[in-house]
C-alpha cells in the first residue's frame, strides 16, 4: 500500500498540532525522556502515528520506509531493526 497525498497531508496536520509547547510540556511534566539515548519520546510518537496512518503491518516494514525517505528519516529517529 503505497501513502497517498492524503495520508501524507493528514500526517503532517497532526505532527504540526502536536509538535511544540504542548508535547515539550508533557515530555517534562512526565521526564519521558530520562535515560534516553538515541529513541527520543517526539520519534516514538511520530513513529508509531506513521506506523498506523500508513497500515504498516512490521517493524521492518516502517524501518525500510522510514530509511527510504530522507524527509521521514529526519523526523523520525527510530533505531534500526537488526
Amino acid at each position: 500500500m503505497f501513502l497517498n497525498k492524503n495520508n501524507k497531508l493528514v500526517f503532517h496536520k497532526l505532527i504540526e498540532e502536536i509538535k511544540g509547547s504542548f508535547l515539550n510540556n508533557i515530555i517534562k511534566k512526565h521526564a519521558t525522556e530520562y535515560r534516553t539515548q538515541h529513541f527520543d519520546t517526539k520519534s516514538h510518537l511520530f513513529s508509531m502515528l506513521y506506523f498506523n496512518i500508513r497500515g504498516c503491518k512490521s517493524l521492518r516494514e516502517l524501518d525500510s520506509e522510514t530509511w527510504s525517505n530522507l524527509k521521514l528519516k529526519r523526523l523520525i529517529n527510530a533505531p534500526s531493526v537488526s
